[in-house]
């Protein structure tokens, strides 16, 4: 019996790792997102200098007069 089960394993294996997409914990993930966006717009400011706006990010920093 144990011949058998170990040889239609395989077939079983692809059931398996469909069942391990439903094992994600959506809210936690979506927390952690919104974090990194929280994160990088309060580290994304915008200055005035004279006439001049400065654009400043952590990725880049952009200025446009």
């Amino acid at each position: 019996m144990e011949d058998t089960e170990s040889r239609f394993m395989h077939f079983l294996q692809p059931i398996r790792d469909l069942t391990k997409n439903w094992e994600v914990d959506v809210a936690s993930q979506l927390g952690e997102y919104l974090e990194e966006v929280r994160f990088r717009t309060l580290n994304a400011h915008i200055k005035l200098i004279g006439r001049h706006m400065l654009f400043l990010s952590p990725e880049a920093e952009h200025v446009f007069f």
